[in-house]
C-alpha cells in the first residue's frame, strides 16, 4: 500500500515538473492569428461607443453587440453570394475588414 502511495506521488511530482518545465511558444508581432485581431469593423464600433461616452464595461457591451451584428450583415451577404465552406469564410473576414 504504502509503495503505491509513493508510486503516485513520484508519478505527479513528475508530471507537474514536466508541465512546468514547458514554456508556451512566443509569437511575433508578425504572426499574429487573424481571430486576435480587430477588425476594422470592431475598431469603428469601439469608436462609434466612445463618441457616446461610453467606458468600461458599457463600450465593451456596445462594441460587441455592434461587431457581431456587422459580421452577421456579412453572413447574409455571403449566404446571398453562396459563398461555401472557406470562401464564405474569407468573404466574411473580408468584409468585416472593410472600413
Amino acid at each position: 500500500m504504502s509503495l503505491r502511495v509513493a508510486l503516485t506521488g513520484l508519478l505527479l511530482i513528475s508530471i507537474t515538473s514536466l508541465a512546468a518545465a514547458q514554456t508556451p511558444a512566443t509569437r511575433d508581432d508578425d504572426e499574429r492569428s487573424p481571430r486576435r485581431e480587430r477588425s476594422e469593423k470592431m475598431k469603428a464600433c469601439i469608436e462609434q461607443g466612445r463618441s457616446q461616452n461610453l467606458r468600461g464595461p458599457d463600450l465593451r457591451d456596445f462594441a460587441s453587440v455592434c461587431a457581431l451584428e456587422a459580421r452577421l450583415g456579412c453572413l447574409k451577404q455571403a449566404v446571398a453570394a453562396k459563398a461555401r465552406g472557406p470562401a464564405r469564410r474569407t468573404f466574411i473576414n473580408e468584409c468585416m475588414n472593410k472600413r
